[in-house]
């Protein structure tokens, strides 16, 4: 069992081995955007992560895997990338998520690798100021500190069933739910408060006024409209409507209509 002071040498150890790995760049990438972006994430790990299995690489390791993560990050298309690097070890790896800020994006992701009894260890979770040039390329990389975030990166040891093609699709597909909660809340908030209307005529006013006084956050919302299937009644889905709600037909359960049942009239 590592005591404290063991712990403290295996990260120094680490840190040390960062170093060599940043001193190497600037001797084979000298003064190039590139080196600089690479640099910033270095920084970053010495500030900020746990090392888990990444003190176990040797130098040429460790810097072609910050090179590959910086390359990916750099390049990720879209508002969410999701990656998986093995590690010396075939049973590990380390998957890493960058996407835009967003509240609860470790909270899911650990949620969703424990239900699929992953082992976990969180290297780092950094909340960072990024500025992208107009192809995407970063061309500023800093730590948010206590400021605005733009931009969250994840990494985290994980098995390495985590790096499936299943289950890397299963993460963005979280992650991404997670971004669209995050960018519809001001929708979602104003809907609720909308209805107010429709709660105080059914005779719910006080207990709406409480909902809407920061005692309930809405996740997600859509309208659904009764209709007729088969001369027995139906729900259908209001097209557009959906807040926080994913729309791919894949993951969307409700796309066509449905007969209404009594189990659902009783909800």
């Amino acid at each position: 069992m590592n005591t404290s002071a063991d712990q403290k040498e295996i990260v120094c150890e680490f840190k040390d081995k960062l170093n060599q790995v940043r001193v190497l760049f600037s001797k084979e990438i000298p003064d190039s955007e590139e080196l600089s972006r690479i640099e910033s994430f270095i920084e970053l790990l010495l500030d900020n992560a746990v090392p888990a299995d990444l003190a176990q690489l040797e130098v040429p390791a460790l810097k072609k895997l910050c090179r590959d993560i910086v390359s990916h990050i750099n390049e990720r298309k879209g508002e969410l990338g999701v990656w998986f690097f093995p590690v010396q070890r075939q049973d590990q790896g380390i998957l890493v998520c960058s996407c835009k800020e967003a509240p609860f994006l470790l909270d899911s992701l650990l949620l969703l690798l424990r239900r699929q009894r992953l082992c976990w260890q969180v290297i780092t979770h950094l909340r960072l100021k990024v500025t992208r040039d107009g192809d995407g390329n970063i061309s500023s990389l800093k730590d948010a500190k206590l400021g605005i975030a733009n931009e969250s990166l994840l990494i985290v040891q994980s098995e390495g069933t985590a790096g499936s093609d299943e289950m890397l699709e299963n993460i963005h597909h979280v992650l991404a739910d997670v971004l669209r909660v995050a960018t519809d809340r001001d929708a979602l908030q104003k809907t609720l408060e909308d209805l107010q209307p429709e709660a105080e005529a059914a005779g719910y006013a006080s207990f709406w006024r409480w909902l809407t006084d920061d005692n309930f956050v809405p996740l997600s919302y859509r309208q659904l409209k009764l209709t007729t299937l088969d001369d027995s009644p139906g729900i259908e889905l209001v097209e557009g409507t959906e807040l926080g709600i994913s729309v791919d037909p894949a993951y969307n359960r409700l796309t066509s209509p449905q007969k209404y049942t009594h189990c659902d009239a009783r909800l």
